[in-house]
């Protein structure tokens, strides 16, 4: 198997975890504090291994603060998908996030002259008509006047500037390396994100704990630290493996792969809750191994 689909296998693992790990800590935390937590654990991970790395190859310091500038920005779609799923329903929010691969191919052909094939172009449509039907719930319309007001809209702001960033970030990669970039981006979604919780602090007189603490009861709080930690682990698998597969294949290639990464998420809490798939997440996740498998052989 190609390297690039590899990594993007290993990508979309990382960040279907994440996904899974993070349902919890966002309700107790809010958006904005489990992404500072989660990413403290990130930047934690990556801090050892990019030490190493800068001992063996010449410090690029314009490519870091390109790297930690990107990241910052990094941390608006991020925001602005985590305030979706708050709004609004997952079988909307998530289908619609998924477009980022659309704009993902239009923004590589213009920025980085990369383009794909018919063929390619027919299998990633294939893999987001598995995504659809995975997370989709029947009888739920996607785009409505009423779900633009609950989560759609803010689905739809994180789709393109995900795309954006997802290219952007092949340049940072190929200005300062694979881990440097991995390390420098969550860390500017760290520092994005430090800033706009004391921002809101400080002005809005928040507390560091959501108002959704209610929910939980105390012997919680353990399990939820724990999933942070997991949650930041598994994130960072997920950034540095999608600098790995963009180094060998189209970004756009690899970012369709990583958009199927509900089917992760999803399994994960069918597992967890001992709950069986519909006959339409069957289909969905059978629609997303054949577009996978066949994007591999071409």
């Amino acid at each position: 198997m190609n390297l690039g689909i590899l990594f993007a296998l290993l990508t979309m693992l990382g960040f279907g975890l994440n996904s899974a790990f993070s349902k919890r800590p966002t309700d107790y935390y809010g958006p904005s504090k489990a992404i500072l937590l989660r990413n403290i654990t990130v930047v934690l991970i990556l801090l050892p291994i990019v030490v190493v790395v800068f001992t063996k190859v010449e410090f690029n310091f314009l490519g870091i603060l390109m790297g930690i500038g990107w990241g910052v920005i990094g941390y608006i779609p991020i925001l602005y998908f985590m305030k979706g799923l708050e709004k609004g329903k997952l079988g909307v929010v998530v289908p619609i996030s998924k477009t980022k691969v659309i704009w993902t191919i239009f923004f590589a052909m213009i920025i980085l002259k990369e383009f794909i094939s018919l063929t390619q172009g027919a299998l990633i449509f294939l893999i987001m008509v598995g995504v659809i039907l995975l997370t989709k719930k029947q009888g739920q319309a996607i785009i409505s006047s009423d779900t633009l007001k609950h989560g759609a809209f803010e689905a739809l702001v994180a789709a393109f500037l995900w795309a954006i960033w997802f290219v952007v970030y092949k340049l940072v990669v190929s200005s300062i390396g694979i881990f440097p970039a991995a390390f420098t981006v969550e860390l500017g979604v760290l520092i994005g994100a430090v800033s706009h919780v004391l921002f809101r602090m400080k002005f809005k007189k928040e507390k560091l704990v959501h108002q959704n603490k209610k929910i939980y009861g105390k012997g919680d709080r353990k399990s939820i630290i724990f999933e942070l930690i997991a949650a930041g682990l598994f994130t960072a698998v997920g950034t540095t493996s999608f600098a790995f597969s963009i180094s060998y294949i189209p970004v756009s290639l690899a970012s369709a792969i990583v958009a199927a990464n509900p089917i992760i998420a999803l399994s994960y809490g069918h597992i967890r809750l001992h709950e069986r798939f519909s006959k339409q997440e069957g289909i969905g996740i059978l629609i997303i191994v054949i577009g996978i498998v066949a994007i591999s052989l071409v």
